[in-house]
């Protein structure tokens, strides 16, 4: 039979600290990418990519996240990323990337605090919020995993990303020799005299 609860007493404790580490702000952590999902936090923002990141070492196990616009060409985020992971220099102008060969990846990444207002933003529990803001390459260790699952099983969307392509501005083609050959000569016009015109009738 269960107690009265006027009967039940309660001692109030002092607050107790969690041993969850916080993640440093503006230091390179090792990390493994561990999801990419196509996503779109405002209606009036265009498409982006949000990217998961697994910690490791003395971080684990707490994620980071990371946004992206969906466009690749040299200079935006997307494309440095993609460099990052992939370590290479560069991406050939007019090549696909799939974004699914950047899952699982070793990079080390840094975060900074979301601001908003030049205020820090905070979470409900009270949590700086941050994000992901640079990344770049780590060779693989043993610690790393391929690829982790992605939840409910369902296989992350392969997004074709490719880099904008300039168009090359038309130059006026050049003149061939048969063209100034073609070239009509100038007319020579010679000049009446009023008084030749007394003998033209109209009509005839």
């Amino acid at each position: 039979m269960g107690k009265d609860i006027e009967s039940i007493e309660i001692v109030v404790e002092s607050k107790k600290e969690g041993n969850r580490k916080e993640v440093p702000i503006k230091e390179w952590i090792p990390a493994t990418v561990s999801k990419i999902t196509k996503t779109k936090r405002r209606e009036d923002w265009n498409d982006e990519l949000e990217f998961e990141f697994n910690l490791l070492e003395d971080y684990k196990p707490l994620r980071a996240w990371g946004h992206v616009t969906l466009y690749i060409s040299p200079g935006s985020k997307l494309y440095e990323w993609a460099c990052a992971l992939l370590n290479v220099a560069e991406l050939a102008e007019g090549a696909t990337l799939k974004i699914n060969d950047l899952l699982g990846k070793p990079c080390y990444i840094m975060q900074k605090y979301k601001t908003y207002k030049g205020e820090i933003c905070v979470s409900q529990k009270g949590n700086k919020q941050a994000k992901v803001v640079e990344v770049k390459y780590r060779e693989a260790a043993v610690e790393d995993k391929t690829k982790d699952v992605v939840e409910d099983d369902v296989k992350p969307e392969i997004i074709d990303a490719k880099p904008a392509v300039k168009k090359e501005e038309k130059k006026p083609a050049k003149k061939t020799k048969k063209a100034e050959e073609a070239k009509l000569p100038d007319i020579e016009v010679e000049e009446i005299n009023i008084d030749d015109l007394d003998d033209i009738v109209l009509g005839e």
